[in-house]
């Protein structure tokens, strides 16, 4: 015969397996952002990067820092175009390219943001337009984390779909072609 535990210590049980849970669910976290840290944000790549000084009147600098998250916005953008060319092949194309391009532009982002001091010098004598700057760098990264998500959404979602969709095209091409050449 099975005992049953005694209800009076049922509370410290649920208890105990909360904190379980979430000692469990924090180590996970901590694993997976560690892991994208190093991958994403490899401080030996960075520190190869030559840093602007601060100077407040050092143009030069600022307009360099401008030219990099402008290219780092059009890249985004263009990426964006791209994926909507790739609607209906297959998952695995699709994310192999993403994750390559994802990859290499995290790792110029994490450089310009380096380079350019954003964090240090947001908000400081570099003035307004310098911390905008690095305000809209520091958005590039949250718009490029939410198409990611929305692609993988996507991916699992409705790609299947739009891939039946195209096969279905192509064989009526091939119907209509097959019947107007008897």
């Amino acid at each position: 015969m099975v005992r049953k535990p005694p209800q009076e210590f049922r509370r410290y049980r649920q208890a105990l397996r909360g904190l379980f849970a979430l000692v469990a669910v924090g180590g996970v976290l901590y694993l997976v952002v560690s892991i994208a840290v190093n991958v994403f944000f490899r401080p030996e790549n960075l520190a190869k990067q030559p840093q602007i000084t601060g100077n407040p009147a050092s143009a030069a600098e600022k307009l360099a820092c401008h030219r990099e998250v402008q290219a780092l916005f059009d890249d985004l953008n263009s990426a964006l175009s791209e994926r909507q060319k790739d609607v209906g092949r297959t998952h695995e194309d699709v994310l192999a390219k993403w994750d390559a391009w994802k990859a290499a532009w995290h790792q110029r982002w994490a450089q310009a943001g380096y380079r350019c001091r954003f964090q240090e010098l947001r908000g400081g004598a570099m003035g307004e337009p310098f911390s905008r700057l690095a305000e809209l760098h520091e958005e590039l990264e949250v718009i490029e984390q939410r198409f990611d998500a929305l692609l993988l959404r996507f991916l699992r979602n409705e790609a299947q779909e739009v891939a039946s969709m195209r096969s279905a095209l192509q064989q009526n091409l091939a119907a209509m072609t097959a019947a107007s050449h008897p």
